[in-house]
Formats: structure tokens, sequence, C-alpha cells
């Protein structure tokens, strides 16, 4: 070992490893690190940049240090800081604001204009709609807009692109719509931003050379997040002069819309004749108990230095309320807890409920397209409208439905007779209006019922709206369910709050909510957790819709368990997975993967009945059926010998006695 090298080690307490002098040797060309999780790779991450600052092999400036996303920069600067002091702290930066900044370098120069978006669901699903006539869910978009930055970060030509099918819609055409109505906006994507870099280096040799001659040494944390096209970014700026180290950890890649592909570090073994690859199989921070689960769920080799163990809990709540309630008892006994989800509207009645209690929690979520979601929008004019029958904005964001088809003239009218008429609300000013007869009759119909509810709780207002305007006809068209998380994060708070003024009060309020950035609990979305670790972890989401999300095929169902891998993971003592089969009549299914890690599901003991064994008293809500002509569906409610049904389309009212009778259902 160099002289430097041991007064390194010495300096900073640096016990020596096996693999310590090979991750500092500063002349290596090519090297990559594999290691598990919890492996140590960070640690020798920082050691290597602190070891070419502190032996002068380079210049803060001459090293681009490469990391997941802008998190991770500042938690990388600040653990560097913590561990290497202030005096040299290197530079930080994730591979797409190192491209952007590539792309604005070669605008300014060239006097170009360009904005780039993150999020680009909005533009996609007004594209679906208005071009091609579809209405898609959020996981659809989603999934839509992957297989377009797939293309993208792959470099496929337009031919490549042509041959891609996907069901229900001509994938090329809509590629073709979606560059065109970029190219109109003025706009890009992240992938637009990272192929304009690769394509800026590949063709204009000013800025190559730039960039080439400024980077003497290129470090990769977490390379498996990286696409190919990113990877194609590195190694142009490479060309066998940078030296170059990534560390890969491929049972954690977790980057599925910006495909993520770890197995492209295979093939440097042949294209750097001074390659070198060092393994580290050996976790130091999961105990012996999560070792044997996280390898039992994705096999690997890896093994633990630690010897403890741990109860893995599997907690099941038949109320959600029960599971927010025990979730403050968790904070009050663990000094530390992570509280980790995929579906920012989930956790919002845990941060308002552990907020409301005086926790201080460190948190991070998306409020605003919470209170913006067409869904909490709907609701809180109606319960405003319920509450004040003289809400004219209210009504108007609402009245199509209630079935009231009103044109701007006839809602001016309305609105008139109300000014002129104090005394009267906006339903007697309908039926005061020339507006026609057979909406006043309809009006008159549930007028009884509206007036009912006016003085009922949030709950009973929320489920007003959803069986007597029908509106989950309306969730369904815009390829939504009663399982969505925003719906089933307002029947939570409708729960805890039945005063509707209180519940839309502490709507409005949580805006103002504030993350405590020093606290010891956290409410943090499943990718924020990316690199880190917690003594307690309480995955509090593990419900079949969303574990798995995607799962059309073996590239997305491995996806899946990678994420669902990284969140149980990230415990260092104690892991909890939270699920549920029910919340307020909306029956939920367990993840597949809580039977996987809990034991194979018990199958039923007894045979499924057939039609002609079939008792009326068999048909209970939750009951999953099948229909003969109209398919499989799921009992929502029984009352006086008729069932409703939500079947795919639509939902039915089905005289049980007569479904048996003539043997059209039997059950699932």
């Amino acid at each position: 070992m160099e002289q430097k090298m041991q007064e390194f080690l010495a300096k900073y307490e640096i016990a020596p490893c096996e693999h310590i002098e090979t991750v500092l040797d500063t002349s290596t060309t090519c090297l990559v690190v594999r290691g598990c999780v919890g492996s140590g790779k960070t640690q020798l991450f920082l050691s290597r940049l602190a070891y070419l600052l502190e032996s002068e092999a380079a210049q803060k400036e001459q090293m681009l240090n490469l990391v997941v996303d802008a998190s991770s920069a500042r938690m990388m600067k600040q653990a560097y800081r913590e561990r290497y002091g202030c005096e040299k702290t290197p530079n930080f930066v994730d591979i797409f604001s190192f491209a952007y900044r590539i792309v604005s370098f070669y605008d300014e120069k060239n006097q170009n204009t360009r904005k780039v978006f993150s999020n680009m669901q909005k533009a996609a699903d007004k594209i679906l709609r208005t071009q091609f006539k579809l209405i898609c869910s959020n996981v659809e978009i989603e999934r839509l807009l992957q297989k377009v930055y797939q293309c993208k970060l792959r470099l496929l030509n337009e031919k490549r692109i042509a041959e891609i099918k996907m069901d229900n819609i001509d994938f090329a055409a809509f590629y073709n719509a979606y560059e065109k109505f970029k190219k109109q906006k003025k706009i890009y994507d992240k992938a637009d931003v990272l192929q304009e870099a690769l394509h800026i280096l590949m063709y204009d040799k000013e800025m190559l050379e730039l960039y080439q001659q400024r980077f003497a040494y290129i470090t990769i944390d977490d390379a498996q997040e990286l696409s190919y096209a990113a990877q194609m970014l590195i190694r142009i700026l490479q060309a066998h002069q940078a030296k170059l180290c990534a560390f890969v950890n491929p049972q954690v890649s977790c980057d599925l819309t910006y495909d993520a592909d770890a197995t492209i570090f295979d093939a440097w073994k042949d294209d750097y004749e001074d390659y070198k690859e060092v393994v580290l199989t050996t976790t130091h921070r999961l105990n012996s108990t999560l070792c044997e689960l996280t390898n039992r769920f994705i096999p690997s080799t890896m093994t633990t230095a630690s010897t403890e163990e741990c109860e893995i809990k599997y907690k099941g709540f038949s109320e959600w309320k029960k599971m927010y309630d025990y979730a403050l008892k968790r904070v009050e006994e663990k000094e530390e807890v992570a509280f980790l989800y995929r579906e920012d509207a989930i956790a919002i009645p845990l941060i308002e409920h552990l907020v409301s209690n005086q926790i201080a929690v460190n948190f991070q979520w998306n409020i605003k397209s919470f209170l913006n979601d067409s869904i909490v929008k709907d609701m809180v004019n109606f319960l405003s409208l319920f509450i004040n029958p003289r809400n004219m904005r209210a009504f108007f964001e609402v009245h199509k439905y209630m079935g009231l088809d009103m044109s701007n003239r006839m809602l001016l009218e309305i609105d008139g007779i109300m000014s002129d008429q104090p005394q009267m609300d906006i339903y007697q000013s309908i039926i005061a209006s020339s507006y026609k007869a057979s909406g006043k009759r309809l009006l008159s119909s549930y007028m009884e019922d509206i007036r009912e509810v006016s003085g009922g709780t949030t709950f009973d207002m929320l489920q007003f709206v959803l069986e007597k305007f029908a509106y989950d006809a309306n969730m369904r068209k815009e390829r939504r369910t009663i399982q969505d998380p925003v719906w089933i994060a307002l029947q939570i708070l409708a729960a805890k709050y039945p005063d509707p003024r209180e519940f839309l009060e502490v709507l409005r309020g949580l805006i103002n909510i504030s993350s405590s950035e020093h606290a010891d609990v956290y409410v943090l979305p499943l990718r924020a957790a990316y690199g880190r670790q917690y003594s307690c972890v309480c995955m509090i989401d593990c419900f079949a819709h969303i574990y798995p999300k995607f799962k059309g095929n073996a590239y997305e169902e491995a996806f899946e368990r990678r994420l669902f891998y990284m969140g149980m993971s990230r415990a260092v003592h104690h892991l909890e997975l939270f699920t549920g089969k029910n919340c307020f009549g909306t029956r939920l299914e367990m993840s597949p993967y809580i039977y996987e890690l809990h034991g194979k599901r018990k199958e039923a003991s007894k045979p499924k009945a057939t039609s002609s064994r079939l008792r009326e008293q068999d048909f209970k809500r939750g009951v999953r059926i099948e229909h003969a002509s109209l398919g499989k569906g799921t009992i929502k409610r029984v009352k006086d010998g008729m069932m409703e049904v939500v079947f795919a389309e639509e939902n039915k009212m089905l005289n049980i006695k007569l479904c048996i009778k003539n043997k059209l259902v039997k059950l699932v």
C-alpha cells in the first residue's frame, strides 16, 4: 500500500479492508464496485472522493460525481462534510441536472430558449382525450409515458418505434402526437434533456472537447439507475481518458420511469483492458432476520455481519383509524421511525394525524397535487353546497353530476333569482326558473334526501354523493375506482372529522403544515428513502393495487419486486408491513408480496359453491360473483332480497332469488 494511502487511512481512522486499496487506486481506468444493501458502498464512494482530493490527484473541478437525484446530492454533501470536513467538499449532481447544464450552456452559446417539464402526465392526458378520444387511468398514462421515455433513452429509431405495440392505442401515433405537442409548446421532458445532451456531445466537437478536458475522474453512486443513454453520455465523456468508477447494486434498480438498466455494466469488462471489479456480499446494515427475509424475496448471496434478530410484523387493520392510532403508538415507543409509502394520498391522513397529536414529522408530500385532484375538488364543492345551499360557485362546479344539464344562461337566471329573493336557495330558485320540466322533476325526486343529508356527517355526505348521484360511475369513466388512494384518504379524514365545516377547514389547513427537518419521525415516499436507513421501518400501503402497481410483463414485475425490496431493506432493526381488507365498505386486497413473505395463502377448505347449491345467505357484501352475461363483479350491498353488484363497466341491481333460480350466477 502506498505511503499516501496509509496516511489517509490513518488520518480519518478508516479501518483497512479487503478492497480499500483497489477502490482508492487512482490509476485504474475502469472500476466497478458491485455491492449488496448495506455493504458499505456509500462509504467507499465518499472515501475515494476524499482520497482524490487529499492526495491531490485531482481538484474538485476535475471530478464529476454523479448520484441518483437532487436529494441524494444534498445528502452526500452533508455526509461528506460530517466525515471529512468542509475544507474541500466535492460537488455532487444527478445525471439529469448534469445533462441540463450541458444543454443550457449550449443554448446560451447559440441563443436558444427551451423549457423543461418533469411531469408530463397532464399533457399526455390532454393528447389522449382530444386527439384519440381516450380516457386513461393514471397508471395507464404512466405506463404510456414510460414507453415514450424508453424509446428516447434506448435511442430507438422511427422504424423501431413503429414496431412497438400497446393495448388499445396506436403507440407510434401517440408518440408522434406527443412530440408534436412539445414542439408547438417549445417544451422538453427530462428524457429529451438527456437525449439532447448526448446529441450535443456527439455532434459538437468543441463542446465535447471542453467537457472531456474538464473531468479527469468520473465517479458514480447507484449506477444501476442509469439508462442506456446516460451511460452512453458518460462513455463519451470518459473516452478512455478520465478514470471511471461505478458503484452498483442491481437488486435496488428502481427507476422504471427513466429506464434504469444495470445489465449494461456487464459489457464494460470487454470494453476496457484495465478493468477491475470489486464484489461486496456482506451487509453491515441488515440483521440476520432481515437478511434472510430479503434473500428469500429476491434470491442473492448476501450474508450479514450481524447476529442480531428481530421480529417482522405483518399488521392487518380492520379499521383505518386503528392503523393511525397504532402508528402514533409506534412513534411513542421508538426513537426513530420511518413510515414509507408509494401513493401520496395514503400518507396525508397519517401526517395530519401525527401533527394534530403534536408529533414533529419529517415528511415529503405533494399536497397541492392532492388538493387539486378532481375528486377532492368535487367533494369540497358538494360539501360546500350541502352546508350552504346558496353557494352558486359550488353548484356551478357540480351541477352536472346531479344530472342537471344547464346552460350558462340558465345558471345566470338562477343566480339572478337568488339575488332578487335572498330568502330562496339554489333549489328553490331552480323550481322558480324557466328550467325544463324534466330537470325540475329530477331535482324534486331527491330534494328531500338533499335536505336530510345537509344535516348529516361528512362521511354521510360523501357516501350520498357516491350513491345518490352515482359519482362512482363518473370515477369509472375517468378510469378510477373507489379503491383510489385519493378517495380512501378523503374517507379516512371524513370519519375523523364528522363536522363537514371542520373537515373543510382541516383540508384547507393541510397546505400550512410544515415538515420538521430534524425530527426522528419520517413519513416519506419510497423513492425518497433511497440510500437511507432507519431503525424502524413501517411500509403503510401494502395493498394489491399498489404492490405491484405495474404488472404487464416480466420487466415491470421485476421492477415492482425491486421497489418493494428496497423499502424493506431500509430497516436496520425493525420492519412492519401494514395492510387491511376493508376501508369503510370498500374491499381491499392485501399485496401478494405479503402472502409470499408471510407464507403461502391458505386455500379455502370447502369447495366453491355452484349455482345449484347456492342459498340467498351466500350473497353478502364484498363477495365476488360471476354473472352469466355481465361477467365478474363484487357485491356492494344487499337489501330486501336485492344485491347491488359492481361490474367492470357499471353497477347493477339484481334479484338474488331469480339469479339463483335461473342459475345466472356463481361464486368466484
